[in-house]
């Protein structure tokens, strides 16, 4: 169902991932798998190791001018991806997208750079693109943002319902839905079951429903434009790029 959600990861005081889902954006869904991923990664040790694929990828804004450029390069292989992608899935059984992406890695139809950057371009990963980055051991990833989905609040808006924070820095994932948030520490999600989590998100989700204002978080990160970094200034000089440009894989450490 059409619930837009953005999941954002916050490390070393930058927003490192700002993804934006089309689809089931309710905490009892999305919400849910996302602190129980969180949950296991701190259970199994991987937080660190996360964190240094993290630290080697960056986030592109394509409405400023440096992202732009960036785009305008990455734009003809995207392209060319999602045809391709569009075109075998006509003829595979549904499966969520990520694990339909991943079969395509495994039966060596897609590349692990291709892969990552249909998962990265496309509106229906949303957070499996994190687990998607652990699996296969991905660094140097690139990820996407605009404007919009920059200057929305963690209480989201009309368009936005839930938005699914990640804050390595304060050790926290941050669920919130409908402008009401629910805050676990590392050392909480570590600690109790993948039911709790369920029961957890079912409670929150009645409740938000029914009215409840959540207000036990006073932090907010409103606008975090300022986590977002823009080394251009200007419009994109076309000049500037190279026709073979326009084929370049993005660096990508495996």
């Amino acid at each position: 169902m059409g619930t837009r959600n953005i999941t954002r990861v916050v490390l070393d005081g930058e927003m490192k991932v700002n993804q934006y889902c089309q689809f089931d954006g309710y905490p009892t869904s999305r919400g849910a798998d996302f602190l129980k991923f969180v949950s296991h990664l701190v259970k199994d040790g991987e937080v660190d190791h996360i964190k240094e694929l993290l630290r080697s990828s960056h986030l592109v804004n394509e409405d400023s001018a440096a992202g732009a450029k960036e785009v305008k390069k990455l734009d003809k292989r995207i392209n060319k991806l999602i045809d391709q992608f569009e075109e075998i899935e006509h003829k595979s059984e549904y499966k969520p997208f990520h694990q339909r992406v991943e079969d395509l890695i495994e039966n060596g139809t897609f590349s692990l750079k291709d892969a990552s950057l249909l998962m990265a371009a496309t509106r229906d990963p949303g957070h499996q693109i994190l687990p998607f980055m652990l699996k296969y051991q991905i660094g140097g990833m690139t990820f996407f943002t605009d404007d919009y989905t920059n200057d929305i609040g963690v209480e989201g808006d009309w368009q936005i319902e839930g938005v699914y924070l990640l804050d390595f820095d304060k050790e926290e994932a941050e669920v919130w839905f409908h402008g009401s948030g629910y805050a676990f520490t590392f050392e909480t999600l570590g600690a109790i079951s993948d039911e709790i989590i369920s029961g957890e998100m079912d409670d929150f989700e009645s409740k938000v429903n029914e009215g409840v204002r959540f207000d036990d978080i006073e932090k907010k990160l409103g606008t975090i434009m300022g986590l977002i970094t823009d080394s251009g200034e200007g419009d994109p000089d076309e000049d500037d790029l190279e026709e073979d440009d326009l084929d370049e894989d993005p660096e990508l450490s495996m």
